[in-house]
């Protein structure tokens, strides 16, 4: 497939070859890659609608808040964090999107993106067109069906990690709950467990926590000292999940 044309927001540089892509089944768009029959035949939504790993640059947005509503966008390497303006004018971290996860489509509700997402590092992108996903869909009930199921898991998911932070009042249970949560989703994708790589700087998880940068690194530091976790970098092992989850007042892991 020939390389889209770029976006006024994206930009394009050389593919480094350290990305980690997500494996397709794997990803929230597979439910819509995935070919339906039609009539006796396959009918497959990559072909002539589906831009793939589209890149992004390490600071680039993908696309403003207030932006007329376009396209969903599925994340197959990389992260972007999501943003607000707060009542200063001052950037909020609302949200962080990973490989795998869908990000924009919030924007079908009010015809425009609610948030910026800007790239946290080297990301591609995979971009449906939302108004072609629509006409295809009034034409096959099977796609239309598809796009329901994508988009009521995706739903589902985010509701679920918002729950898992909400109501976190100390600061031990946001920070633990908080790497919990991004393991649970790091894991959902098919990545290493129970290793964590932190594309995000420690300002923006303070930011979307609710806490000062010096307090959040206070929680680190003695998360590590009680052997809760190993931090090298940007590489974070969950080296005790069980008393994590004990921190963050979650219920224990289930064991297989």
């Amino acid at each position: 497939m020939s390389q889209p044309p770029a976006s006024p927001c994206i930009k394009k540089p050389c593919h480094t070859g350290e990305e980690k892509f997500v494996q397709c089944e794997r990803c929230a768009l597979f439910p819509l890659c995935d070919p339906v029959e039609v009539s006796g035949g396959q009918f497959n939504l990559i072909e002539g609608l589906l831009e793939r790993r589209v890149p992004v640059a390490a600071g680039a947005p993908l696309f403003a808040e207030e932006e007329e509503f376009r396209a969903i966008y599925a994340i197959s390497a990389g992260a972007f964090k999501l943003t607000l303006p707060d009542e200063r004018s001052n950037e909020k971290v609302c949200g962080f999107s990973f490989s795998g996860e869908l990000v924009g489509y919030s924007g079908m509700a009010v015809g425009h993106y609610p948030y910026r997402a800007i790239a946290l590092e080297q990301s591609y992108v995979c971009e449906i067109p939302y108004q072609r996903l629509m006409d295809y869909a009034e034409k096959v009930p099977e796609l239309r069906n598809n796009l329901f199921t994508m988009l009521s898991m995706e739903t589902f998911h985010s509701h679920l990690s918002f729950t898992t932070l909400m109501g976190r009042k100390n600061v031990d249970q946001r920070v633990s709950s908080f790497l919990i949560n991004l393991e649970q989703r790091t894991r959902r994708r098919g990545f290493d467990h129970p290793t964590l790589t932190l594309s995000m700087r420690r300002d923006d998880i303070a930011n979307f926590l609710g806490l000062p940068k010096e307090t959040l690194s206070r929680a680190l530091s003695k998360f590590q000292q009680q052997g809760l976790i190993n931090i090298d970098g940007r590489r974070l092992v969950l080296a005790d999940y069980q008393q994590l989850l004990n921190t963050a007042g979650l219920p224990a892991a289930k064991t297989e």
